[in-house]
């Protein structure tokens, strides 16, 4: 489901979890049951009035329009606070695990740079690229200088069939939704999510690790090369 961020305004994907849905169904259980309602005039599209019930609890309206009567200009407008109220407590729900989100893909990020640095990934890398005996497995031409992971299903312990050799040129074509004139198109964090370029290292969009005032910097200080 999409979700705007309060502090941004950017619309984003939120993904499904047992622990989204679940918290959703509270929500939804917590519905007023509307034992008392009055009739209000509620006003509709092209601010047209109808006659509806408004619960005398919580406020929302029920069922359908009633006919109108000569008493209907007397009776007052409906109130919206109790829709506003549940559409506020259903946006604290999904900011909630919004910022779960975050630091999860944090957290494997994090994790990630720092598997890459290990000596268990070096070897792993080097048996990779002496496999392909020194020749990008995409193109069979160029020198292979990358390691790239078809699957991240079995990160920290891949089969040499989850890794492939690249060059350069290859190693761009299978990161598809990295723009090539982004200074970090072969920075390791640089990936692609919520349908644009997204800096894994500071988890926030590129382009903004890439601004004046960004953590990056428009020199990317921050790269690390694709290895």
């Amino acid at each position: 489901m999409m979700f705007v961020v309060p502090e941004t305004g950017e619309r984003v994907e939120l993904f499904s979890s047992p622990e989204l849905e679940r918290d959703l169904r509270a929500f939804q259980q917590a519905e007023c049951d509307h034992p008392i309602t009055e009739l209000r005039r509620v006003r509709i599209a092209g601010d047209a009035i109808q006659v509806k019930k408004e619960c005398q609890r919580c406020g929302e309206i029920t069922g359908q329009a009633v006919r109108q009567t000569s008493a209907s200009a007397n009776l007052p407008l409906r109130s919206e606070a109790y829709r506003a109220k549940r559409e506020s407590e259903r946006q604290k729900i999904l900011e909630k695990h919004w910022v779960k989100q975050n630091n999860r893909d944090s957290n494997w990020w994090e994790s990630y740079s720092a598997y890459l640095r290990t000596p268990e990934w070096a070897a792993k890398r080097r048996r990779v690229l002496i496999r392909c005996q020194g020749r990008c497995e995409g193109c069979g031409n160029a020198e292979a200088t990358e390691v790239h992971h078809l699957s991240y299903d079995r990160r920290f312990d891949e089969f040499l069939f989850d890794l492939v050799a690249l060059c350069d040129v290859c190693h761009r074509r299978a990161h598809p939704n990295v723009e090539p004139e982004l200074p970090c198109c072969t920075c390791r964090f640089l990936t692609a999510k919520f349908e644009v370029e997204w800096c894994g290292k500071f988890n926030i969009p590129a382009q903004a690790a890439l601004s004046s005032d960004g953590r990056c910097g428009p020199t990317a200080q921050a790269r690390d090369p694709l290895r």
